[in-house]
């Protein structure tokens, strides 16, 4: 409550939205492991919400750390955000493979996985959108 910067109504501030967007995605943009750098920032919160004895608050975000651990432990030993880095997504499903080509944060090109000229192709073309 209170921290909705309400982007759908389109009467925020273009610049105080890019700054909050920057502090949420700082964690996963540095040069180290975005997982860990988030359960140390939660953890942080969880001792100072102790200090101040805000237990409630404090045992809240204690569930959270334990949730996000399991779910970063799912995801790999490494995480940023997808618009550091461009990426090739896999997908498997039940027709076969697609493939997701990520840069700067948007998907520039997807569709079945060819073969490895075709891959190796759509994925230059991919690089060279930036």
């Amino acid at each position: 409550m209170g921290r909705c910067l309400s982007p759908c109504l389109g009467d925020l501030d273009p610049n105080l939205y890019r700054r909050r967007l920057d502090e949420a995605l700082s964690v996963f943009t540095g040069d180290g492991d975005g997982g860990a750098t988030l359960l140390a920032h939660v953890a942080r919160q969880m001792r100072a919400a102790a200090a101040e004895e805000r237990f409630e608050r404090a045992a809240w975000l204690r569930r959270r750390h334990a949730r996000l651990r399991v779910l970063l432990e799912r995801l790999g030993p490494f995480l940023r955000a997808a618009h550091t880095n461009p990426r090739l997504v896999r997908v498997d499903g039940p027709e076969g493979c697609d493939l997701f080509w990520l840069v700067g944060g948007r998907v520039v090109d997807w569709g079945p996985a060819g073969d490895g000229d075709d891959v190796v192709a759509r994925t230059g073309a991919a690089l060279r959108t930036r």
